[in-house]
């Protein structure tokens, strides 16, 4: 498709790398959760503050970095050390989803297929568990909590909807960015065939001309050979 394969030449080439592309993402996504926390009121967070302002500083200095180039094991690294942070963010009951996110679209860039998905699962995991106290619930929910029935239904509602939301996009973040490695994938390799088209064809205009040049300069050759044998005769 024309418009698709425009989409992803745009996305690679006028943006100039992966990487920059990605980095400026990850800077937008961090300049913004920093104005949510300035704006944030005082009791919003129910942990230190300073855990998230900690893990937005090493987020931003591990955005200058992503080793494509380098061998697995630092690619493994350097994905556990961007979930770091944010899992650590957690202790600050603030939720850097959107970091999350694009950890696991890096990881389709750096990992392998499967080590991509059992990323997602491990860090859907670590992220969902600490919600079993983080769940935030207001001062009237709480107060009406102690006499409410149906208590641990609304606590499963809530838990369960977190869990589908997780699973929903990073379903779809995976799916994005399996995609756009297959776009970028293909967009090689039509080059490649393209370079190597443009080649056959030089390589067979040179024989033409060689074989042009072999057959008239042959003929003429022939011609005058035969001349000079009549003129000897002569």
């Amino acid at each position: 498709d024309i418009m698709t394969l425009s989409f992803f030449d745009r996305l690679f080439k006028t943006s100039g790398s992966i990487q920059r592309t990605l980095r400026s993402v990850e800077w937008t996504i961090v300049a913004c959760y920093c104005l949510m926390l300035l704006m944030a009121p005082a009791d919003e967070l129910k942990g230190p503050k300073i855990v998230v302002v900690l893990s937005l500083i090493a987020l931003s200095a591990l955005s200058w970095i992503f080793p494509i180039d380098r061998p697995q094991w630092q690619r493994h690294i350097y994905i556990g050390a961007e979930l770091v942070p944010i899992l650590m963010s957690r202790l600050g009951n603030w939720g850097l989803e959107l970091l999350l996110w694009l950890v696991i679209l890096k990881s389709c860039f750096l990992l392998d297929r499967r080590d991509a998905i059992v990323t997602t699962i491990v860090s859907g995991i670590c992220w969902l568990i600490p919600l079993v106290w983080l769940i935030p619930i207001d001062n009237q929910i709480r107060s009406q909590i102690s006499i409410d029935p149906h208590r641990d239904y609304i606590f499963l509602y809530q838990y369960f909807t977190a869990i589908l939301v997780y699973i929903s996009v990073s379903t779809f973040v995976l799916l994005f960015g399996f995609l756009m490695i297959r776009e970028y994938r293909s967009q090689q390799q039509i080059k490649l065939l393209n370079q190597e088209v443009e080649t056959l064809g030089m390589q067979l205009e040179r024989m033409r001309i060689a074989r042009n040049i072999h057959d008239t300069l042959g003929h003429t050759l022939t011609a005058l050979g035969i001349q000079l044998e009549v003129a000897q005769q002569i």
